[in-house]
């Protein structure tokens, strides 16, 4: 850090990986690592490190890596969660980081930042929990016109697509985007979680089956052919036949024999 002013030095610890894998060299696990990283970004800010001066990206890093505690730290020291944290909570919901952000939420930083971006983020990077933590902090699924659903649809994340959907995530959302991105990336199982939820086959001029025929995902298709076609009519309730109606037909046949059985058999009295 001799060669490095207490700025730049900070600065390297997230921005330069040489020198971050120096710094860290030593120290094998996760906790370990966090705790001597935060040790030395505390350490620079006595030396007259200003947290401000890369704020932004400092706050995002920290986040995006699970550094809970330098989260914090930095927090302390100065950094403006409001201007700075939606990026920071955008970076640690695509990493799964739920640490960094219940700290950041706690700091007064939105579920609904960035437009959104957050739940986006953890939507198109496949992050469970932290989809349901933001989701529980306020997050909406029908933001930027569905983005998180479609992003989820996208790589085929079906259990977050579930959960978007039961937050209330419109399957229908900017002309059925997240079925089109379904069905030409071949993620058959949400294409039919999203046709079951009331998306439109036809919309963007059946760009889905389109996207799908093109990409050869003849399975897709088919799920797609059939979402296009009516339900079918339900079946005629037909009578049950009397006694004395089979009876009848027994005679008429010929097997008089047969009709004094039939009261019992079908349930009914003597004719």
């Amino acid at each position: 850090m001799a060669r490095f002013g207490p700025d730049t030095a900070l600065f390297h610890v997230y921005g330069s990986p040489h020198f971050r894998s120096r710094l860290l060299a030593s120290v094998s696990s996760g906790p370990r690592r966090e705790l001597v990283t935060d040790t030395v970004v505390r350490r620079l800010l006595r030396l007259g490190a200003s947290p401000r001066v890369q704020a932004r990206f400092l706050l995002a890093a920290a986040s995006g890596a699970g550094d809970t505690r330098v989260v914090r730290t930095l927090l302390r020291a100065g950094v403006d969660a409001a201007a700075c944290g939606g990026r920071a909570l955008v970076a640690a919901s695509s990493s799964g980081q739920l640490g960094p952000m219940e700290a950041l939420m706690a700091a007064g930083v939105s579920a609904r930042a960035e437009n959104g971006m957050p739940l986006r983020a953890a939507a198109r990077e496949g992050q469970l929990a932290a989809a349901r933590l933001l989701l529980s902090r306020g997050a909406d699924p029908r933001a930027a016109g569905g983005g998180a659903l479609a992003e989820a649809c996208s790589r085929g994340h079906l259990p977050l697509v579930l959960e978007l959907l039961a937050a209330g995530a419109d399957p229908r959302a900017d002309a059925s985007r997240a079925l089109v991105e379904a069905a030409a990336a071949g993620h058959a199982a949400c294409v039919l979680e999203l046709l079951k939820a009331g998306a439109q086959v036809g919309a963007r001029k059946g760009a889905a089956a389109q996207k799908a025929a093109e990409a050869g995902h003849n399975g897709v298709l088919s799920l797609l052919r059939a979402g296009a076609l009516p339900p079918p009519p339900p079946l005629p309730l037909l009578p049950v036949p009397s006694a004395i109606m089979v009876a009848g037909c027994a005679v008429g046949a010929g097997r008089a024999d047969v009709a004094p059985l039939l009261p019992a058999c079908l349930g009914g009295t003597a004719c």
